[in-house]
């Protein structure tokens, strides 16, 4: 469709436009942490939300990307899918717009792989570190954990690990 091709294209020169821009890496505390993970893939998150305790965090945002444009949005959770990016481009979304108006000191890419729209929202979050799986492209992350998506277990202890060593 024209329209789709107009829309990956906006998301694609946005996108390359937030890549060549720097971001700001200084860590001085880990205190609000956004976790972007597919609805798909991640039907429980109740492992997502125990994180905020895990890693001490002040803040946790959890974000699900879904095909089904008709799904409801759990308390606490923001839900985005290929509606929140106007078929012309730019945002349609109040809650993408807010999200990318936020600052997070931590940005955790629960996900496998990912749609150009994903890639978009990964590339333009305001995160000051950003932890992903090596599945993903390389610049959506500044540590990738190399487990599986579902040894969530190791996945927790591999990133408090992380934490602790670049808080100290």
């Amino acid at each position: 469709m024209i329209f789709d091709v107009l829309k990956h294209r906006w998301l694609r020169l946005e996108e390359q436009k937030i890549k060549q821009m720097g971001r700001d890496r200084s860590i001085s505390s880990m205190d609000s942490a956004i976790v972007l993970y597919n609805t798909d893939e991640v039907p429980d998150l109740t492992v997502l939300k125990s994180w905020k305790e895990l890693l001490t965090l002040k803040e946790l945002t959890p974000v699900g990307f879904t095909s089904d444009k008709k799904a409801v949005a759990r308390p606490n959770e923001v839900l985005l899918d290929e509606g929140a990016i106007k078929w012309s481009g730019g945002l349609a979304s109040d809650d993408l717009k807010e999200l990318l108006s936020k600052k997070f000191d931590l940005q955790i890419n629960f996900l496998n792989h990912t749609t150009i729209m994903q890639s978009y929202v990964l590339h333009a979050l305001h995160s000051k570190l950003k932890v992903g799986f090596p599945t993903q492209e390389e610049s959506h992350y500044d540590i990738a954990i190399d487990v599986g998506m579902k040894d969530v277990d190791t996945f927790t202890r591999e990133l408090k690990k992380y934490l602790t060593i670049i808080k100290n």
